[in-house]
């Protein structure tokens, strides 16, 4: 859970930064749904592109934490692909969407 509330977090300040023009809005906001974050599964692959032939630089782990740079796809959706950096490892690359879904939160 604590990991879900600094992405929210690091999600929040993404799409501030981008109200003040420091990011492309057409690529960060609306990471996700209203009401959900994203959360990032483990041994998510690295990518040095937003293609799935491109390298792999890294692998990502939930004990790690990540920041969150840039999302493509529509605003809104589940994301298409994400640019992070890890902080663990510092290696920033793109995840594909599929091991980086959108949860919405539940009832207790």
């Amino acid at each position: 859970m604590k990991h879900a509330i600094r992405t929210a977090i690091l999600t929040t300040a993404t799409l501030a930064a981008t109200a003040l023009g420091g990011l492309n809005p057409a690529h960060a906001e609306g990471a996700c749904p209203p009401g959900s974050w994203l959360e990032i599964d483990n041994g998510a692959r690295i990518h040095r592109s937003s293609d799935l032939n491109s390298p792999v630089d890294g692998l990502y782990y939930r004990t790690h934490g990540f920041e969150l740079h840039q999302v493509l796809g529509t605003p809104g959706t589940q994301p298409e692909w994400v640019n992070i950096t890890d902080l663990t490892t510092k290696v920033t690359g793109w995840v594909h969407g599929s091991a980086a879904p959108c949860l919405a939160q539940t009832s207790p």
